[in-house]
């Protein structure tokens, strides 16, 4: 039977992900579109092949399945084309996530909301709430979660087939980005490889060492209670082979932000690193979205989850201020 799917704003991430739909999976239909910008949403509609524009988010509840929140952030700008957003996304806008999920959550229906998942942890228990309430299934993550270099690190990890003994401390280093917006990423791949139980995040002076005048170039620790540590580095000017993150379009990042993340794991027999390459995570992704749908059943524990928003935002407020923040204390 097709899945009717609805796409809730299109930037930055609703081409990639209509693209993967259609190519990949055919069980799937675009029904309806909504984006701040009616023009983008058009533009969006006569590309692939989506039937409505809708005029409020609400209108589009009865006619899908399952919705597609790819971006949910309010443009830094009223009005501005596609191409305009893309190249200004480092400037985001505050989340608009709680908001445009809730009438499908309300209505029972699957939601994947965009990272990361929210701007407070008010907003997040407010979407699980719901969810729960309502028994509507609801996903959010970093693609890199599914890279298949991350999954098959895990894999071999929980299966102590990798030489490593205990895993101890990994270290993870990415293009530079803004913390926010692009740390999520390599926080997701840590705790894909650590899991859940995170006790405190550090950032001191020395993380900062690229100073006030480059505020996306950054490093930070985590400490899992069980003594796990994670070192996350955003880091300006890595090397990359492609620039091209949205794939399968074709938009570029600027130049001084890599494409790039490496993953070093340290254990007490072994060390072992992998490069996150290769353009399958978004059609993984995807696809344990559609599963859901399937089944009801949500890949990652909401809990998880929340545990991850709170994390991200215990690490912008090492970041800002400096020292050591404990997760149990972001409300």
């Amino acid at each position: 039977m097709m899945i009717k799917l609805g796409v809730v704003t299109v930037m930055p991430h609703g081409e990639p992900w209509a693209e993967v739909l259609r190519r990949y999976y055919p069980q799937c239909e675009l029904t309806a579109v909504w984006d701040y910008d009616p023009e983008v949403a058009a533009k969006f509609a006569k590309d692939y092949g989506v039937g409505r524009v809708v005029e409020r988010v609400e209108d589009m509840v009865d006619l899908v399945d399952a919705a597609l929140i790819p971006g949910g952030r309010v443009p830094p700008r009223a009005k501005q084309g596609v191409e305009a957003y893309i190249m200004d996304w480092v400037e985001v806008g505050p989340s608009d996530h709680l908001r445009l999920a809730e009438p499908f959550l309300k209505a029972g229906k699957p939601v994947n909301v965009d990272k990361p998942f929210a701007d407070s942890v008010t907003e997040a228990q407010t979407m699980i709430d719901l969810s729960r309430r309502h028994r509507a299934p609801l996903m959010s993550t970093s693609a890199i979660r599914y890279s298949p270099q991350v999954v098959s690190l895990k894999e071999i990890i929980d299966a102590g087939a990798c030489g490593l003994g205990d895993p101890r401390t990994a270290v993870l280093i990415m293009g530079g980005a803004p913390l926010y917006w692009y740390g999520i990423h390599g926080l997701e791949a840590l705790y894909t490889v650590f899991g859940p139980g995170v006790e405190y995040v550090l950032c001191d002076e020395a993380c900062r060492y690229y100073g006030p005048g480059n505020p996306d170039a950054w490093s930070g620790i985590i400490k899992w209670a069980d003594q796990k540590l994670g070192m996350l580095h955003l880091v300006r000017d890595v090397p990359a082979e492609k620039k091209e993150p949205l794939w399968p379009t074709t938009y570029v990042l600027p130049d001084f932000l890599g494409v790039y993340y490496q993953l070093r794991v340290f254990g007490t027999t072994g060390v072992t690193d992998i490069d996150v390459k290769g353009k399958t995570y978004y059609t993984r992704m995807l696809g344990e979205f559609i599963k859901m749908i399937e089944t009801g059943r949500e890949p990652i524990p909401l809990e998880q989850t929340l545990e991850v928003t709170r994390i991200l935002l215990a690490l912008q407020q090492a970041a800002r201020t400096g020292g050591r923040v404990y997760v149990k204390d972001i409300k």
